[in-house]
């Protein structure tokens, strides 16, 4: 994948509602071709290249060839989706209760994401590590993370911190 590309990749709005089945008319009822899922899987991964790792991406591009690629195709846009939506750095500093967006794992530690950097390329985001010893909010390096082969959870649902047990 060519990362050297200086044009914006993120997903616009009009993108995302295209993604989620509405148009600029709010149609709810338009349907995605299999060409559309396609479509909005190739955008998905460019957005989430700098949080997945390089294996796991791997993995997640070659299930969208196999017979489970309407599920995966669905489940990087929808992952996507999520990454756009974090909110910046200090933007839930005011928020009683935050909302876990993502969720790292990697044996018996997780890290959970809150915010990402205002940065136009992701370094950090601040959220909560447990690395067994006990929860501690604070700044983790993506980078980092994902060099140390900690996988983002595909299967995670954006929740209140509290409701995280931390």
């Amino acid at each position: 994948m060519n990362t050297s590309n200086n044009q914006s990749t993120k997903l616009g709005d009009n993108q995302i509602s295209a993604l989620r089945g509405t148009s600029e008319a709010h149609q709810p009822d338009m349907v995605l071709t299999a060409k559309d899922n396609k479509i909005g899987a190739i955008a998905a991964l460019i957005t989430l290249r700098d949080f997945v790792g390089q294996s796991q991406l791997t993995a997640m591009c070659e299930v969208c060839y196999s017979e489970e690629a309407d599920f995966m195709n669905a489940k990087l846009v929808e992952l996507a989706i999520i990454v756009e939506g974090l909110p910046k750095t200090y933007e839930t500093e005011e928020q009683q209760e935050k909302i876990v967006r993502l969720h790292y794992f990697k044996g018996g530690c997780d890290w959970y994401i809150i915010e990402k950097d205002m940065e136009k390329e992701q370094h950090q985001a601040f959220g909560s590590a447990d690395l067994g010893y006990g929860p501690e909010l604070g700044y983790i390096s993506i980078v980092e993370l994902l060099e140390n082969g900690v996988e983002l959870d595909l299967y995670w649902t954006p929740k209140r911190l509290s409701e995280c047990g931390l």
